[in-house]
């Protein structure tokens, strides 16, 4: 588990190959290739580049 004060360590698994969703919206296993979540392609990192 993390440590509360972490903060962006957290992060540190996030990988940009995976900043889009599946192509067959399938979110219930995982996947190398993609996030799972329904998104833009490269919502991420807008989103965390500020």
């Amino acid at each position: 588990m993390p440590s509360p004060n972490a903060g962006g360590g957290a992060l540190s698994q996030w990988a940009t190959f995976r900043d889009q969703e599946c192509a067959d919206g399938n979110s219930s296993k995982a996947d190398d290739t993609c996030s799972g979540v329904a998104q833009a392609a490269g919502a991420f990192a807008k989103a965390l580049g500020g």
